[in-house]
Formats: structure tokens, sequence, C-alpha cells
């Protein structure tokens, strides 16, 4: 799926193939499950990305259903029928499909259209993804003055994959810079750009340099970092274990000290305090740090049947994908304290 369905519904989810995040957005719409539906993504012209889901097969009275994604829950947030074959409601709602921008605009071209230019970035990356990485990594270095712009490269720089010890490290730097530049942002809001920026840089950060992942996990500026940052860490070690020699002894006492602030009565509830809980235990497990068998033994005293489920269904899906990786062994000290952990919450 291309950069604009992943702003739309993948900031908080813990990396969603683009097939899983397709069958997601297919449950949330909730159509009769005999109805085949095609999926794809939109850029309206007010810049909000939005899917519109066909019912292929279905009585022409059947509705069409367009509906937009929080890119911070991972949440619809709207999901609306229309009448098929209906046009926009107003001139705000006018909806740019793929394929219908200017033949001749390019990416990096000037245009008066800024939908056109960010339409024809989200093609060139469906169909030549590799020079749209190059392209990609070339803006990000020269975007200063165009904040819109830039954030669509953020956007894209998400859905590529870029190749090189070189350009990771250049990429990679320009991300985690502007998201901490951009956190600190009073002017406009910039969390989505902060937190895809963050997911990004992270995910291409060297095991041993996970550590630099602490600052955000601080309350700094005007974006609050500290959810997503605390979920790079699962992601980043999602294929196989950390290193059993890691030092990153200051993230890993934040994150301890984020589980412990939460996990308390008056503070664990339903919304972000919740899950700023149960990322850290995730964490914490994955770092391989034995304090998060204390943090789960409280939480289960909760009794809060939903959040242990929640985090069980977490540290599952560590253990299937480390458990796909013959690089280390099982007695590998984290791959234990995982297993122990999935007992615990048993």
């Amino acid at each position: 799926m291309s950069s604009s369905a992943r702003r739309a519904a993948g900031a908080g989810s813990d990396s969603p193939s683009p097939e899983s995040l397709q069958w997601w957005l297919i449950g949330k719409l909730e159509q009769h499950p005999k109805v085949m539906l095609r999926v794809r993504p939109f850029l309206r012209s007010d810049g909000i990305y939005a899917f519109e889901a066909d019912a292929e097969g279905a009585a022409p009275d059947v509705p069409d259903r367009h509906c937009e994604g929080d890119a911070q829950s991972s949440q619809v947030f709207e999901s609306k029928s229309v009448p098929a074959n209906a046009g926009p409601a107003s001139e705000t709602d006018e909806i740019v499909a793929p394929g219908d921008c200017d033949d001749d605009v390019t990416p990096g071209e000037d245009s008066d259209s800024f939908e056109a230019r960010v339409q024809a970035l989200v093609e060139l990356i469906e169909h030549e993804p590799l020079k749209a990485a190059e392209f990609v990594v070339a803006e990000l270095a020269a975007a200063q003055d165009d904040p819109e712009w830039l954030a669509e490269l953020v956007f894209a720089a998400e859905d590529l994959q870029f190749h090189g010890a070189d350009i990771r490290e250049a990429v990679r730097e320009r991300l985690l810079g502007l998201a901490e530049t951009l956190r600190h942002e009073t002017q406009r809001d910039t969390g989505h750009v902060v937190w895809s920026a963050l997911r990004c840089g992270a995910s291409l950060l060297d095991a041993s340099d996970i550590g630099r992942l602490r600052v955000f996990l601080d309350v700094a500026g005007t974006v609050d970092t500290r959810l997503v940052a605390l979920q790079c860490v699962p992601r980043r070690f999602f294929r196989s274990p950390p290193p059993s020699d890691l030092q990153c002894e200051s993230l890993v006492d934040r994150i301890a000290e984020l589980g412990a602030k939460f996990l308390d009565p008056d503070m664990l509830v339903p919304g972000e305090n919740a899950a700023l809980a149960q990322n850290a235990v995730h964490a914490l497990v994955v770092l391989g740090d034995p304090r998060s068998r204390e943090q789960i033994s409280r939480l289960q005293g909760f009794e809060k049947s939903w959040l242990t489920r929640q985090l069980r269904g977490k540290l599952q899906r560590t253990a299937e994908s480390w458990n796909s990786d013959d690089t280390t062994g099982p007695s590998h000290p984290t791959r234990e304290l995982l297993s122990e952990s999935l007992d615990l919450l048993r």
C-alpha cells in the first residue's frame, strides 16, 4: 500500500504489513462478508488522506464507504456511507484519485497544485520504489523552507526501503533531527510528522544506538513522543532479540520509570495512560530487563483483563517472530525472559 495508506492508518500500530493493514481496514468498514471489496487510498484537496472502499458485485444501490484513519491511534475516526457514484459533497471534499493528476507533473517540480505534486510522489512510490527512495533522500536533504512538502517526504520515507550504509545513515539522521526539532514547533500542528519521522528514523538505528531514543521519552515541547518512542523499541527488535551485551542503561531506566508511574491505580485508565504502561512493559521485556517481572505482577493485580490480554498479544507476536530467527539460541537471556513473561500472563 502507498505512503498515503500508511499515513492514514499506521502510526500507532505494530508495523502492519500492507496486506494486514488492508484487511484491518476492511473489517473496520463493517461491510457484508460476501461482498468483494477493493480498497484504495485517495488524497483529498484539503490535504487529508482518505480511503474509498468499493463494493464489487453488489446491488447498484449499495453505497460506497469512505473513511479516514487517525495516524496516532490507528483507529478510524470517520466512516460514512455515500450514494453510489455520488460526486464530492463540496469543493473541500473533492477527491484526487491515483492516476488523475497531470502526467507531466513530477514530485519535485514546481507546480500550482501541491496535491498534484504529492500524488506524483505517491505514484512514483507505487510504481518505481527504488527511484522514489533516491528522490526522497535528495529532497529530504534539500527541503528546508516548505514545511508541507517536507511533511510529505517524511510520510513517504516510512513506505520505502533505503539501501547502503551511507544512505541509511543520512536518512536516519535527518529524520531523527526533524523529530527532535519539530516536536518543539509552536506555530503549527506537527504531531503526525514528528511521530512518522521518529518511527522511520528509529527503524534505521543500529542495535547499539537504540539508546538514542531516550531523549524522546521525556515530555518536551508541544508534541508528546513517549508512546511512539516506546513502540519503537520492540519494533526495532521485532526480527530478533537485541545483543546480549547491549548497553543502554539510561534508556532502560527511563522505560522502567514510565512503567512504574503508569502502573498505578490512579493513573492506569483506558487511553494513553494504559497504552504507555502496556508499551513500557513490552519494551522492558524486549530489552531483557528483569524489572518487567515486577511490573507484570502489578499489572495482573489490577484485574484489568483487557489490558493483560493486549500485552500478552504483543509479547506473543514478538515471540513468534523471534522463533523464526535462527541467529540466537533458545538460551538467549532475553528469549528466556520473554517466555517467562508469557507464562506469567496466562
